[in-house]
């Protein structure tokens, strides 16, 4: 009987989806993870399978200086291309992004 508690301890626990798409991570799963209440966790699908991770989250002023670094590097990057060249580049990123290839003017 002993070993039947063992078992059973063993095994995975099964999360139920509710309607709203919500799951509900069980204590010792969140307690093994160090997940705690207000945590923010980043989902990843590959192969069928739903990975939750941490997510990285930056202060307001850490953000503001990331964007302008890369901003200052574009902008150097941007100063040594035409003006054709750049319509390009940004009717190709636009059109990626929706899915749909667009016209600048």
């Amino acid at each position: 009987m002993n070993n039947q508690k063992t078992k059973k301890k063993s095994l995975l626990p099964v999360i139920k989806v509710l309607r709203s798409g919500q799951v509900t991570l069980p204590a010792a799963l969140r307690q093994s993870a160090r997940i705690s209440e207000g945590d923010l966790l980043m989902p990843e699908v590959k192969n069928g399978v739903i990975t939750l991770r941490p997510a990285v989250t930056l202060s307001p002023e850490t953000a503001v200086k990331r964007l302008r670094a890369l901003f200052a590097k574009s902008r150097q990057a941007a100063s040594k291309l035409s003006e054709a060249e750049l319509k390009s580049i940004v009717e190709e990123a636009c059109s990626y992004g929706r899915g749909r290839k667009v016209n600048l003017i």
